[in-house]
Order: structure tokens, then C-alpha cells, then sequence
């Protein structure tokens, strides 16, 4: 497992590219933010568990799932703790999740603000 963890006082704006990584099955990010922290999938076709602690979005900003996994072959496990944080994940088009999205067997989705969901 490639465990990342973000420091704000330290690192300012990461990219984090995971290019040539074949045998890389689980990543797990704790302190990234959508909006900062552009994460790049470039080749990873072993990646199945996925995640991402304190998933910083703003009202102006979306989290676009196909976006984030557009080069992950699939993923069975997925989730995202959003630390209370109000958010919004658009609906998407299902043909380009679904490849991704098709073996998922897990997904969690922590820390929703009270009275909202997705």
C-alpha cells in the first residue's frame, strides 16, 4: 500500500502523479484536497483500493469521479471521508464509471455534514 499524507504547513500545492507503479494495488491519502491536490493516475493497472481522507471541496468545486479514475482499470474498494466537509459529486454519464465502477464491491463515504447527502 502507498500511504501519502499531506502536511499544509509543509507542502503547499501537490500534484501527486502515480505514472509507472504495475503492481501498485492500494493507495490511501489522508489530507488531500480535490482542489489543491490534483491526484493523477498514469499507469496503475493493479490499483483496487482506493482511499482519500478529508476530501477538501469548496461550493464552487465538483468532484467528477471519472476525472479522478479516468486511467484506473477498476476499483473493488472506494472511500472517501469527507470530514464533515459540505460536498457535491455530480451524477455522471454511467458509461464512464461503469467500466471502473463495475467490479466495486466497497464504498464508503465518512463524515457527511448532518442533513446532507449525495
Amino acid at each position: 500500500m502507498l500511504n501519502l499524507l499531506r502536511s499544509t504547513s509543509t507542502m503547499g500545492n501537490l500534484k501527486p502523479q502515480l505514472n509507472c507503479l504495475p503492481k501498485l494495488q492500494r493507495v490511501k491519502y489522508v489530507g488531500w484536497s480535490y482542489q489543491q491536490d490534483r491526484l493523477i493516475f498514469a499507469s496503475v493497472p493493479q490499483l483496487s483500493k482506493l482511499i482519500l481522507g478529508k476530501v477538501g471541496v469548496s461550493s464552487a468545486s465538483n468532484i467528477k469521479l471519472s476525472e479522478l479514475l479516468a486511467n484506473v482499470a477498476w476499483i473493488t474498494d472506494l472511500r472517501l471521508d469527507f470530514q464533515s466537509e459540505k460536498i457535491w459529486v455530480l451524477p455522471e454519464c454511467p458509461k464512464l464509471l461503469a467500466p471502473v465502477l463495475g467490479k466495486l464491491q466497497i464504498a464508503n463515504l465518512d463524515n457527511l455534514p448532518q442533513g446532507w447527502s449525495i
